[in-house]
Parts: structure tokens; sequence; C-alpha cells
């Protein structure tokens, strides 16, 4: 949906942690599913497993996501209004198997066994990335929170000349530039030389972490409702010196058009407007620059539009609207 400049309100921040997406990861066993399912309400959350996590958690929500297509189906079912007013977040449990379901998705559809020998068919990892924005983005489109559980790998790093080894999240570098630096909260899960489970929100030289929303302690115990209570008071300190504070954010579900609504509009009022108005040359040439031309360098029409041309129709859409002096 477009808004009107002139009408826009400042943004606000809420204390709420289930308005803002998070990534937690740690070591295998410390707890971080039961973790991120009390942090949000077990309740209202739907988890999207592609590990087997789940079998031993009472009162989860949870469905196991053994490949590509098995995917696809839940995508569509998490877009019915019944679902989406039954859960607001959904866990993705883990992150680095939803990259590696994506791969042996279009490995399959190659029909070999490794990516790399896709590269001479395609750009293999230009889709995997397409595709897994694609999902992520859907999701968020949707209106639901999203909840990420990785495991950890240990990298050597040096520190003043002293080599350590330091904690990141279990993705590929492909994700790892997609995706992590749109996450709001970043945490570090891990067992203390006394054995008591902590969770660290800010950076160390030996973990990666951040919380950019709120103002919070370094380290807490792993408590989830310790958590809630920290993070809300650190978003009030955090905005202690100017900015509008909710306790939640009202959720508004963006509604998309479909395909054939989008094609009906064009056709059938827009195309007509134009034609009324003496501006067809003018609008071929805005259809033209949006769909560009065939593999024999015939320009493409609304005639050869497919599903796959949305976002482009929508372009189209917005520039004869305002050819028309509707905007």
């Amino acid at each position: 949906m477009i808004k009107s400049l002139l009408d826009l309100q400042p943004s606000s921040v809420s204390r709420d942690i289930r308005d803002y997406d998070l990534l937690l990861y740690g070591e295998s066993g410390i707890g971080k599913s039961e973790y991120v399912l009390d942090l949000y309400g077990r309740d209202r959350c739907i988890a999207l497993a592609f590990e087997d996590s789940y079998t031993g958690i009472s009162g989860a929500y949870a469905v196991d996501i053994d490949s590509y297509s098995t995917l696809t189906a839940y995508m569509a079912q998490l877009e019915n209004p019944q679902v989406r007013e039954k859960f607001d977040t959904v866990i993705i449990d883990t992150l680095y198997l939803l990259d590696h379901c994506i791969e042996k998705s279009i490995c399959s559809s190659y029909g070999v066994e490794l990516l790399s020998d896709a590269l001479k068919y395609n750009k293999a990892y230009k889709i995997v990335d397409s595709k897994f924005l694609s999902i992520i983005k859907r999701i968020q489109k949707m209106g639901y929170t999203i909840a990420y559980v990785a495991h950890p790998v240990t990298k050597r790093t040096k520190v003043g000349g002293v080599e350590i080894s330091k904690f990141e999240p279990k993705v590929s570098d492909r994700i790892k530039d997609l995706l992590l630096p749109e996450v709001d909260i970043q945490l570090f899960a891990y067992t203390d030389a006394d054995g008591v489970r902590k969770v660290a929100t800010q950076k160390s030289q030996y973990w990666d972490a951040r919380c950019r929303v709120s103002e919070m302690t370094p380290l807490l115990d792993f408590d989830p409702h310790l958590f809630r209570e920290e993070f809300a008071k650190g978003v009030d300190k955090k905005q202690s010196n100017g900015g509008f504070v909710v306790e939640k954010k009202e959720t508004v579900v963006e509604e998309k058009r479909t395909f054939e609504e989008v094609m009906e509009y064009l056709t059938k009022e827009l195309a007509v407007k134009c034609g009324e108005e003496g501006k067809l040359p003018d609008a071929n040439r805005i259809i033209v620059s949006a769909l560009g031309r065939d593999n024999e360098g015939n320009p493409r029409t609304l005639a050869d539009a497919t599903a796959e041309m949305i976002d482009a129709l929508e372009t189209i859409i917005i520039e004869l609207e305002v050819l028309l002096g509707m905007r």
C-alpha cells in the first residue's frame, strides 16, 4: 500500500518483545527452542521445525519440514486468516536448515547433487537467495513476527595479537549478508563456568549479539520472563530523551491483489481511460519499460504478462495512475 507522505505519523517503539524479530543461537541442548516459545508465548507460536526438536516440548505447536514442497504447503496455510488469528509468531528452527532445504530444492530442479553443479545451467546461488528472501518477506507481509533459532559456529580471530575463539550464528555467508542485518535482536546463549545458563544481549570479543531497540544489561540469566521485563525497561531507558513508546504495536496485514485482480484493473479500467484520454502511446512506453522484451527482442505487452511479473505490473499501475492524474 502506497501511503501519502503528508499523512505519515511518527513511528513508535513498542515495549512488547513480540513486535520484533529475533535470532537466538547457542550451544546444543541449552533449551533454545523452549526459550523462544516462552519468550513469545507458546500458545501463540507456530514452529516450522526443520529438525526434530519439538517432540519433547509440552504445549508447542510445531510442524516438521522435510522438503521445500512441505514448506510451500505450510506457507499457503499461514496465509489463511483463521491461522493468522491463532498465531502471532513463526519460529524457524533452525535457520541453517531452511537455507539447506532451499538449496536441496534447487539441486532437485536441476537433477544434480551439489548446488555448484547447477551453475552451468543458471545462477543457482542467486535463485537460492531469491527463494530465501521471498519466504521471509512473505511471512512478514502476512503480519507474523519471526523468531529464528540457530546453532553456533566457532571462528578463530585475533584480538590484541592473541588468538581467541568467537561464536557466530551458523548460517551461510549469503544469508549472513541478506538477513542478519535486518534482525532486530540477536542473542547468544551459553553456560558459564559455574554451570549457569546465560543469554548475551550485547556484542563482545567472544560472540556476536545486539538489541537495537532496547538498552539492556549485557548478560542476563537464561529466563525468558526476565528478558521480557528487562526488554520493556530497556525500551523506556533508550527512549528517555524523547520518542513514542507504546505497549504493543497494532498489527496491520497488507492485503495484496491477486494476479487476476491486477490484470482486470489494468486492462478494463486503466487501459480504457488511457484510450479515452488519448494517452495510449505513453501508456505503451510505460508497459514496455516495465516488462522489457522477449528473447527475439520484441516488446512484451500485457498479453504476455504472467503471475511472476506481478511486481512489474504493480509498477505499471502506479505509473499509469500518475499519467492519468489519479495520484
